[in-house]
């Protein structure tokens, strides 16, 4: 959080808080408002909705001159994104609470058993239903 505090926030209040501040929510979507700390904090998803809006070049939108983002600035806040929501996967991946894994359904176990042989009939038939 020092980091953003220190190289973010000022980019995030110039370019972003005239639309989506404490006085406008366009989109109800309040940048103000998110916690900063992308591995504890509980606003993981729409930091990543900021990340892909602004490497995808959606906002601030090209006709809000007065909220233009400087490529350096942008590349800035994309790069500490990424890093912290990259950061924050782990954490969560390798947490007691969370896991990545999950069961495949009949169908899905199925294709891919004749994916990996190169068969065309089923081979799930004899397994029990879901």
């Amino acid at each position: 959080t020092e980091e953003f505090k220190k190289s973010i926030e000022p980019i995030l209040t110039k370019s972003c808080l005239g639309c989506h501040g404490e006085k406008k929510t366009k989109g109800r979507f309040g940048i103000d408002q998110l916690n900063s700390d992308l591995l504890a904090g509980p606003d993981v998803e729409k930091w990543r909705e900021v990340y892909n809006v602004l490497s995808k070049l959606e906002m601030p939108p090209k006709n809000e001159k007065d909220y233009e983002l400087a490529d350096k600035d942008r590349t800035k806040i994309i790069d500490w994104l990424s890093d912290e929501l990259n950061k924050a996967s782990i954490v969560r991946r390798n947490s007691k609470e969370h896991t990545s894994f999950r069961r495949l359904t009949k169908y899905e176990y199925d294709y891919a058993l004749q994916d990996l042989l190169g068969i065309s009939y089923p081979l799930a038939n004899k397994l029990p239903p879901e």
